[in-house]
């Protein structure tokens, strides 16, 4: 078992303090805005709009005005007959400016014609809480909020779009920072390589996608502590920069992503994680994979509600990515597949602890590799333990084409128990790699009984698969493993069941040097608990291989309770130790205890 970096959701980003902006003035001195009142300057904005900036509070003069406002393209105090870019609005160190707040109402000219939009490149405000801003074109960027983190930085901002025409409109770069708590952030559109810091957000609302680029951190949104509700209306989509395309914070109510979530080439990008306690994470499109670590990645270190992707699950050519990542994770519901990737630990589900409950509406695939690629945990479910495990389609193992290393691709795992798994259509492998479900034992065992797997349900045929109890990682066996119920609708096909007992040297169940597991460290081995499968019931026919000789398989464990294939019981009796049963027409698939 690969473990997966969590970084990019478990370790808190640094953010970086920046220095206070000299509101430096244009040299070009065209007279064009115009000051009206003390509370509001008007202008004809790049494209031709007629636009409007009204201030909150009546700090304006004709003093002041100009290094509050500073255009591409002339000053304040015209007649509006030119164009103009509003580069910045800087209120920093001006009396009386904390709690302003600004609105602009950009009206399409009937000669100048326009958008009906007006970009501004910045607000910045050092040192200084904000008020309400409600801004109807694109914002480069604002910085905001004074020394004590525990007020409110910026109270809301309501934007049509952030970050869309990068520093072209005067921003002096993509960051915006707010120091204590942002209010209300909401865009109308997208979100564009904007990289977007606070203490704490209350509420995120994204009409748009959250859309990262090139540079590190583009298209991002971390908060010190909580999220608060997060709702994106599109997709949240990686670039090729670091964290790009990236949401993160120490805790959510709620997020939701109406879209996709999809990595790229840069390491964690494409991620909406919660780096604490979140109550319900929903993404109604897929989780699709990059070729970056780590990307395509969703996730908490605790979920207390749901965490629902409504298509499926990709791995990409990047380790980890395509993935679910967690410490314990309440509920988690998929539409679709999940399905491996190319790299280790693509296309998969890791929970450090506890799983509580997984459904899927489709399969389970394994990835597949060649030449001589290395390939592990590919379309693979990990967690410590597992509660109960729902497929609304089939277990499916990926195929080994590769001279490197090839293992537990298109797997179910947990170093503990699973409680309840069930599989609504088959279980799949190959001559190459067989489907694996493995459980190790409870976390803290008890009398006579160590149930590593309670029941599983197989609506259609196993074939090709090894469901083993008693293994563990870092190379911990249980002897005393116990797997509970199991009814298997269809065909067994050249599959193991084995609960506490050792393969032996040829890796093969069903030979003569299978053992219970003993001895040694890391073995659990109490002397009054036995392994046992309470029982098996197999629908249809129970098949091995002409392959006699070579091939092997078996139904295994120290007490095995009842058996019955077909119409047919196959008799043990808990008075003799050590029974055996070939099972099929063929005589290299049986049923064994071992003692």
């Amino acid at each position: 078992m690969i473990l997966p970096r969590l970084t990019s959701l478990l370790t808190p980003t640094r953010r970086r303090r920046r220095s206070a902006l000299a509101a430096d003035q244009l040299e070009n001195r065209t007279l064009l805005a115009t000051l009206v009142g003390n509370n509001k300057v008007t202008y004809r904005d790049a494209d031709g709009d007629n636009v409007t900036v009204t201030l909150s509070k009546p700090i304006l003069n004709a003093v002041n005005v100009n290094a509050i406002f500073q255009f591409f393209g002339g000053s304040v105090n015209g007649n509006n007959n030119d164009f103009q870019q509003l580069m910045s609005i800087n209120l920093t160190n001006v009396p009386g400016a904390a709690g302003t707040g600004i609105t602009t109402v950009a009206t399409r000219s009937p000669v100048a014609r326009g958008d009906g939009r007006a970009a501004i490149g910045e607000i910045v405000a050092m040192n200084t809480d904000l008020g309400t801003f409600v801004l109807d074109g694109d914002l480069g960027r604002i910085v905001a909020g004074d020394a004590n983190l525990s007020t409110t930085g910026v109270a809301s901002l309501t934007a049509h779009s952030i970050g869309r025409f990068g520093m072209s409109t005067g921003a002096l770069d993509n960051e915006t920072e707010v120091q204590g708590k942002f209010g209300v952030l909401k865009t109308k559109s997208d979100i564009v390589h904007a990289w977007i810091k606070a203490g704490s957000f209350g509420t995120i609302s994204i009409g748009g996608s959250l859309i990262g680029g090139n540079d590190l951190n583009s298209g991002s949104i971390e908060a010190d502590t909580t999220l608060g509700t997060v709702t994106v209306a599109g997709d949240v989509i990686g670039g090729a920069g670091e964290r790009s395309g990236y949401m993160d914070g120490t805790a959510a109510s709620s997020i939701t992503v109406g879209g996709d979530v999809i990595g790229s080439t840069g390491y964690a990008s494409g991620t909406v994680g919660v780096n604490g306690t979140a109550t319900n994470l929903t993404i109604g499109g897929s989780v699709i994979g990059g070729s970056g670590n780590s990307s395509g990645l969703v996730g908490a270190q605790t979920l207390t509600g749901t965490l629902k992707v409504a298509g499926g699950i990709f791995g990409g050519s990047g380790t980890f990515s395509g993935a679910i990542t967690g410490v314990n994770l309440a509920t988690v519901s998929i539409g679709g597949n999940l399905q491996g990737g190319q790299a280790n630990g693509s296309g998969s589900i890791y929970v450090v602890e506890r799983l509580g409950t997984l459904t899927t509406g489709g399969s389970i695939i394994g990835g597949s590799a060649s030449g001589a690629a290395n390939l592990e945990d590919s379309g693979t479910v990990y967690a410590a333990q597992i509660g109960t495990l729902t497929l609304g389609g089939s277990l499916i193992a990926g195929t080994d084409n590769t001279t490197g290393t090839f293992s537990e691709n298109g797997a179910i795992i947990s170093d503990n128990n699973i409680t309840s798994l069930t599989i609504k259509r088959n279980i799949i492998g190959n001559t190459t790699n067989p489907a694996l479900i493995r459980a190790f034992g409870q976390p803290l065992a008890t009398g006579t009984t160590d149930m590593a797997i309670g029941t599983l349900k197989v609506t259609g045929r196993v074939e090709r698969a090894r469901i083993v109890a008693g293994i563990g990682s870092s190379f911990s066996v249980n002897a005393d493993a116990q797997i509970g119920n199991v009814t298997v609708g269809g065909d067994w096909i050249q599959s193991d069941l084995a609960a506490g007992i050792y393969p032996g040297i040829d890796g093969m169940f069903g030979t003569f040097d299978d053992a219970v597991w003993a001895g040694g460290p890391g073995v659990r081995d109490r002397p009054a608990v036995v392994s046992r499968i309470n029982s098996v019931t197999i629908g249809g026919q129970v098949i091995g291989s002409l392959n006699f000789g070579v091939e092997s398989w078996a139904i295994t464990a120290q007490q095995i309770g009842t058996l019955k294939v077909g119409d047919a019981t196959i008799p043990f009796s808990s008075s003799l130790p050590g029974e055996l049963h070939q099972l099929g027409v063929f005589f290299n698939l049986s049923a064994i205890e071992i003692v």
